[in-house]
């Protein structure tokens, strides 16, 4: 017995002016400034936040900047965030970016969306208490292939004062809508390429090995989808510049992890849960810990191979 409902809009496509449009849109639906959450400078150097800009440059709407998200995002930048919504009025959170960076806005919406009595660590992501209805909506202009934060309702935080990394999912946190441009993958470094594999391949493993396993269709989809990773994998390897096998790894990477998969599956994520402890609460807060930064995808997979 399962139930299954996907609010998200996704918008996939290469014309530009299709996605301004698109995102000038959904900025007219709400009311208030639109906060833009990126990390470093990638978005600069892959137009993406060019593309952003002007799109909201149209809507005469107050424009709100934090940048700086850092691949698994910390507590205090999404309280950081917290505090730029209610100071500006913000009506729409917009995340350019890949997972860190949205899952960084679904927590900023989180927080804006509790009450003042409340803490979103201790009373929210520690005990996995539900997100309440009517949060800041949040819109997803995706840059990268991995995780599928783009159409799911989990996003990961880390607490560096406690040395603490927890998952956290509820329905409220699902995008509104995202906007899917591969070609924006294009000047992915290959490291980055790769990771971004390893990850959607570990999302389609957490869910198919797991009970029941008597024949169903669910698992059926994810050995097809296991079977295409590979193959955009290979095809992004040998030609960076495909825009097809860029695509493919896109639209890859979102059906991995938006649950379509796990319908009927009970799921246990350990592979998950070990990295998390392995690297999330030994590193968080040592020195140096910024070289463990980028390796959540490839301490995956190793942990995989080992269960």
């Amino acid at each position: 017995l399962f139930g299954r409902e996907t609010p998200v809009e996704l918008n996939f496509s290469e014309v530009r002016k299709m996605q301004a449009r698109h995102i000038a849109q959904e900025v007219e639906r709400v009311e208030g400034a639109v906060l833009v959450v990126y990390g470093g400078g990638s978005i600069k150097r892959n137009g993406a936040y060019d593309d952003v800009m002007a799109a909201l440059a149209g809507t005469g709407r107050k424009i709100i900047e934090l940048p700086g998200v850092t691949p698994n995002p910390r507590l205090d930048k999404a309280l950081e965030g917290v505090r730029l919504v209610k100071e500006h009025g913000v009506g729409l959170i917009l995340a350019v970016g890949g997972g860190s960076v949205i899952d960084c806005a679904k927590f900023i919406s989180l927080g804006s969306g509790i009450g003042d009595d409340e803490d979103l660590w201790d009373d929210y992501i520690e005990t996995g208490k539900p997100a309440p209805e009517g949060l800041i909506p949040v819109g997803v202009v995706l840059t990268t292939a991995a995780t599928g934060s783009e159409m799911g309702d989990a996003a990961v935080l880390t607490n560096w004062e406690r040395n603490r990394k927890l998952g956290y999912t509820s329905f409220p946190l699902m995008p509104r809508f995202s906007v899917l441009d591969p070609s924006y993958l294009m000047t992915l470094p290959a490291e980055q390429t790769v990771y971004g594999f390893e990850d959607m391949f570990c999302h389609t493993c957490e869910q198919y090995f797991s009970y029941p396993v008597d024949d169903n269709l669910s698992d059926e989809i994810a050995e097809g989808i296991q079977r295409h990773i590979l193959r955009s994998w290979r095809a992004c390897l040998s030609d960076p510049k495909d825009y097809e096998a860029r695509s493919n790894a896109m639209w890859d990477s979102t059906l991995a992890l938006n649950r379509i998969i796990s319908r009927g599956k009970e799921e246990d994520w350990v592979t998950h849960i070990l990295r998390h402890r392995f690297l999330g609460e030994a590193a968080v807060g040592a020195a140096g810990v910024e070289r463990f930064h980028n390796r959540h995808r490839q301490t995956l997979l190793y942990i995989l191979s080992m269960i």
